[in-house]
Protein backbone atom coordinates (compact mmCIF):
# COMPACT_ATOMS: atom_id res chain seq x y z
CA UNK A 1 0.00 0.00 0.00
CA UNK A 2 1.45 3.17 -1.13
CA UNK A 3 0.07 6.57 0.76
CA UNK A 4 1.17 9.95 -0.42
CA UNK A 5 2.66 12.45 2.76
CA UNK A 6 3.14 15.45 0.66
CA UNK A 7 5.41 17.52 -1.82
CA UNK A 8 7.18 20.13 0.00
CA UNK A 9 9.83 22.52 -1.14
CA UNK A 10 13.42 22.19 0.23
CA UNK A 11 14.85 25.12 -1.35
CA UNK A 12 12.60 27.93 -1.35
CA UNK A 13 14.63 31.03 -2.28
CA UNK A 14 15.87 29.06 -5.37
CA UNK A 15 12.37 27.47 -5.95
CA UNK A 16 14.36 24.22 -6.98
CA UNK A 17 14.84 21.81 -4.85
CA UNK A 18 10.88 18.97 -3.97
CA UNK A 19 10.87 16.17 -1.70
CA UNK A 20 8.07 13.96 -2.16
CA UNK A 21 7.43 11.98 0.76
CA UNK A 22 5.75 8.15 0.70
CA UNK A 23 4.73 5.60 2.99
CA UNK A 24 5.04 2.44 1.88
CA UNK A 25 2.98 -0.87 3.92
CA UNK A 26 3.06 -4.09 3.67
CA UNK A 27 6.02 -4.34 1.53
CA UNK A 28 8.76 -7.33 0.67
CA UNK A 29 12.02 -6.62 -1.04
CA UNK A 30 12.30 -8.82 -4.01
CA UNK A 31 15.21 -9.66 -6.17
CA UNK A 32 13.42 -8.33 -9.56
CA UNK A 33 13.74 -5.18 -8.02
CA UNK A 34 9.82 -4.24 -8.09
CA UNK A 35 6.44 -5.18 -9.66
CA UNK A 36 6.63 -8.50 -7.76
CA UNK A 37 6.84 -11.76 -8.70
CA UNK A 38 10.56 -12.05 -7.78
CA UNK A 39 11.93 -14.17 -5.46
CA UNK A 40 11.84 -12.17 -1.73
CA UNK A 41 15.54 -11.65 -0.17
CA UNK A 42 17.02 -11.03 3.10
CA UNK A 43 16.90 -7.18 3.36
CA UNK A 44 20.06 -7.16 5.26
CA UNK A 45 22.00 -8.48 1.87
CA UNK A 46 21.54 -5.38 0.02
CA UNK A 47 21.03 -1.79 1.09
CA UNK A 48 20.02 0.93 -1.63
CA UNK A 49 22.15 1.65 -4.93
CA UNK A 50 26.02 1.82 -4.61
CA UNK A 51 26.75 4.98 -2.91
CA UNK A 52 29.73 7.46 -2.31
CA UNK A 53 28.96 6.42 2.02
CA UNK A 54 28.89 3.54 3.99
CA UNK A 55 24.70 2.31 4.64
CA UNK A 56 23.96 0.12 7.39
CA UNK A 57 20.10 -1.39 7.24
CA UNK A 58 19.02 -1.45 10.70
CA UNK A 59 15.91 -2.38 12.27
CA UNK A 60 13.68 -0.22 14.84
CA UNK A 61 9.99 -0.79 16.54
CA UNK A 62 7.99 2.00 16.06
CA UNK A 63 8.37 3.13 19.37
CA UNK A 64 12.36 3.59 18.82
CA UNK A 65 11.75 5.12 15.83
CA UNK A 66 9.92 7.84 17.87
CA UNK A 67 12.13 8.29 20.47
CA UNK A 68 14.97 9.00 17.73
CA UNK A 69 12.38 11.20 16.33
CA UNK A 70 12.18 13.37 19.50
CA UNK A 71 15.59 13.69 19.78
CA UNK A 72 16.43 14.59 16.41
CA UNK A 73 18.48 12.19 15.30
CA UNK A 74 17.08 12.33 11.57
CA UNK A 75 19.62 15.13 10.50
CA UNK A 76 18.22 16.12 7.39
CA UNK A 77 15.14 17.85 7.28
CA UNK A 78 13.50 15.32 4.35
CA UNK A 79 13.93 12.82 6.61
CA UNK A 80 12.51 14.24 9.78
CA UNK A 81 9.51 15.64 7.69
CA UNK A 82 8.98 11.89 5.99
CA UNK A 83 9.00 10.23 9.33
CA UNK A 84 7.36 12.47 11.45
CA UNK A 85 4.42 12.83 8.80
CA UNK A 86 4.73 8.83 8.54
CA UNK A 87 4.09 8.22 12.30
CA UNK A 88 1.14 10.49 12.23
CA UNK A 89 -0.04 7.56 10.07
CA UNK A 90 -2.89 4.86 11.65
Amino acid sequence: TQIMLGRYRTDVNRGIGWVNSFLFRDCSKSKSGGGGGGEVINAADEVGKPDAERQDLISMTKDEVKESLMRGEFLEVQWSNTVALAMLQK
